[in-house]
């Protein structure tokens, strides 16, 4: 009877395997699979370090990445992931932002190679249509403007404008959601250090305009992405107001890099 026992435990282990990660304690269970917010891509973490990149339109023209399948493995430089694979022919570093249901992949370009999510109908996830804020930052000919929060691209945040860290400065815009997705500071791919030099959020305060309720959280100093997941559904104008920031290491201009709403 002993033996029966540690024989389950034993599949049980490998059945549900998981690949801890070296910050924050996410682990990626295994198999796991994330669909991509906006097409029929899909990313698979198997056991043994291997992943699948899976284009069902079969038409991307990384004809080297998508439908193949490496061995990868996640290293960190203390606040960014990345993601190695490789293969017999191929071999490339992705940056990753990650959290234990949301993956982004970043490849050249700035804008992101994958978002997707796992155990969430992607249809349910979008950008909010509008960002209001009530300052900017100007640097040269670049406005790091509150529409920025309506995309994933790298190097693309919103700076509050006014001088010191931006404490009450707000962005407003409209939801139909239950649950916010904030990723938070500058993120750059070939210039990581941008996230500890400038400030990010800390504490926020959520004020929900039509119901007059305020609600205030704390977030992680991370880039990757963090959920706040409310009661209920509201469908209305919300207020985000920045309250305490982490302080960056070289500028207080505070950064915002994305929300995403799921419905």
């Amino acid at each position: 009877m002993e033996k029966t026992i540690l024989k389950i435990i034993f599949l049980l282990c490998i059945c549900f395997r998981t690949y801890t990660l070296p910050m924050n304690g996410v682990k990626i269970a295994e198999p796991t699979y994330y669909k991509d917010m906006n097409s029929f891509k899909m990313i698979t973490f198997y056991e043994n370090n291997k992943i699948r990149f899976s284009d069902d339109e079969n038409n991307n023209s990384d004809d080297f990445l998508w439908n193949h399948v490496f061995e990868y493995s996640i290293n960190t430089d203390g606040k960014f992931y990345q993601l190695k694979i490789k293969n017999e022919n191929y071999s490339k570093s992705l940056l990753m932002l990650l959290s234990e249901r949301f993956l982004v992949l970043y490849g050249e370009s700035n804008e992101p190679l994958f978002f997707g999510a796992s155990k969430i109908n992607t249809e349910l996830l979008y950008f909010p249509s509008y960002f209001e804020a009530s300052s900017e930052l100007h640097e040269k000919d670049i406005i790091y403007s509150g529409s920025n929060l309506k995309t994933l691209d790298l190097n693309k945040p919103w700076v509050e404008g006014v001088k010191g860290y931006g404490e009450g400065e707000s962005v407003r815009f409209s939801i139909n959601a239950e649950e916010l997705i904030i990723f938070n500071g500058f993120v750059s791919k070939n210039r990581s250090y941008l996230f500890s030099q400038n400030s990010r959020l800390k504490t926020i305060d959520l004020y929900f305009t039509s119901s007059d309720l305020h609600q205030r959280y704390e977030l992680k100093d991370t880039p990757n992405p963090q959920s706040i997941i409310f009661e209920k559904i509201f469908n209305e104008d919300i207020i985000l107001t920045i309250i305490d920031v982490y302080k960056g290491e070289k500028y207080t201009d505070t950064c915002l890099n994305a929300i995403i709403l799921k419905y």
